[in-house]
């Protein structure tokens, strides 16, 4: 995880806290051992039990949905949303547009945000005046065939 380690430098003078009181980053797939004896007290379990690092959800999201080649995204769209793509290295975006989450040793997870996925269903409503319920609007669109009997959708985009 060097290079993600060597990419993260150029932030630590941004932050109020010493690079020193940030936890290691390290693969999903570590499992750490040595639990503080107190804390194992508190939880109830034995200072021995091991655990694995882990990730956030939604680089496992990608990793779930099978998009880790280059090219593949995986889109996640709930209250918020965002589109992730693994790639190699740790790409940074100067202008702050993308967001970069080291995974392993040489990838990384790239990709952008947004904050109104779950609004969605309102707009689309409100754009086909559709004046049924969520529910009628969803049993409907399930209905179509895939392709959408050839109609085509045009986002745009505003920043």
């Amino acid at each position: 995880m060097s290079q993600q380690k060597n990419g993260m430098k150029q932030y630590c003078g941004w932050l109020v806290f010493k690079k020193e009181q940030l936890s290691e980053i390290v693969p999903p797939d570590t499992v750490l051992n040595g639990l503080k004896p107190e804390v194992a007290a508190e939880l109830g379990i034995s200072a021995d039990v091991p655990f694995v690092a882990g990730s956030a959800d939604g680089q496992l999201a990608n990793l779930g949905d099978g998009a880790i080649e280059p090219g593949e995204v995986a889109v996640s769209v709930g209250t918020s949303g965002a589109i992730r793509q693994f790639t190699e290295g740790a790409p940074i975006d100067e202008n702050r547009a993308t967001f970069t989450y080291a995974f392993t040793e040489d990838t990384s997870i790239i990709g952008g945000p947004t904050n109104n996925g779950g609004i969605v269903l309102q707009w689309l409503k409100e754009m086909l005046e559709f004046e049924g319920s969520h529910e009628e609007l969803l049993a409907g669109a399930a209905d179509i065939a895939p392709g959408a009997e050839g109609g085509l959708v045009f986002t745009v985009c505003q920043r």
